[in-house]
């Protein structure tokens, strides 16, 4: 795992044909996490194509949580589901990676972004009660791609009923976010 961490990609090679002539067990799922943790794209890129790794949903969401700008874009490039790129999303709204929201806005289908942006403010919501700087950035990139659409959605997320949303999440929309707020400039 150091290997990876430290971004020894020669030294992963290494150990990679070591366990698999000796027919060793390695985790090279693990070892990806830890090297997309690290933004160390060239020892990623090893343990995909020489480690066979086959999990890409964790590694895709600890460069985006990470700011690792280059793992990321090295994931989208390879080709991501939708669906993880919305996870990705969320994992970069709540540690704030302002690059990494914006590069992803430009990689989602507008209907997956309709779909998951409740989902999206949730979980960010109930991950990071104490920070919601990423939420403001993804709203202000104008998340569902008009600013109308937005602010009516944050507003009924924000004047929903009890539970729905966290309560630091509800005062943080009806500060910021709602038609109140709005009337209010």
């Amino acid at each position: 795992m150091k290997a990876t961490r430290f971004g020894s990609t020669e030294l992963v090679s290494i150990l990679l044909q070591l366990t698999q002539a000796r027919g060793l067990h390695v985790n090279v799922n693990l070892a990806l996490c830890v090297a997309s943790e690290y933004s160390n794209i060239d020892t990623v890129e090893c343990l995909i194509t020489e480690g066979h790794a086959t999990s890409f949903l964790g590694p895709l969401m600890m460069a985006a949580r990470n700011g690792c700008a280059p793992v990321v874009q090295w994931f989208v490039k390879r080709g991501c589901a939708d669906m993880e790129l919305c996870y990705a999303l969320t994992a970069a709204t709540s540690s704030n990676q302002v690059a990494i929201i914006t590069s992803l806005l430009q990689c989602i289908p507008q209907q997956m972004l309709n779909l998951f942006s409740f989902g999206i403010l949730k979980s960010v919501g109930e991950e990071r009660p104490d920070s919601f700087q990423g939420v403001n950035f993804l709203l202000s990139s104008d998340l569902l791609r008009d600013p109308i659409a937005t602010y009516a959605f944050t507003n009924s997320l924000a004047t929903s009923n009890e539970g729905i949303i966290t309560t630091e999440l509800r005062v943080f929309l009806l500060d910021l976010w709602s038609v109140a707020h709005l009337l209010r400039e």
